[in-house]
């Protein structure tokens, strides 16, 4: 899988009309830093929609496929690895800053 990152308003309306879910709507609650949304798609199929994924701080709240249907358990598989993969970075980035912090 890869994970793809929306860049602006247009992605997220396109990405909710290929996977016909809310998603469109979503654009203003990650400018306000209430949510993150991230795109999964198979590395073999890149331009098609997969997954839409929403992760509030490191919890995943959201993982759907089309329609709103639950998403593959591949899916859900690979994103449970991610997110662990995230928490482990964020704390170690939050241990060096604390260090920094403590040094000046």
């Amino acid at each position: 899988f890869k994970i793809i990152l929306p860049e602006c308003k247009e992605d997220f309306i396109e990405e909710g009309k290929a996977m016909h879910n809310c998603v469109g709507g979503y654009f203003e609650r990650v400018l306000e830093g209430r949510c993150t949304v991230l795109f999964l798609r198979k590395k073999e199929d890149m331009e098609s929609s997969f997954c839409t994924v929403e992760i509030v701080g490191t919890e995943l709240m959201q993982c759907r496929a089309k329609c709103n249907q639950s998403a593959p358990q591949e899916a859900m598989r690979f994103m449970e690895k991610f997110l662990k993969e995230l928490k482990k970075r964020l704390k170690k980035k939050l241990k060096v800053e604390n260090r920094i912090k403590v040094a000046v």
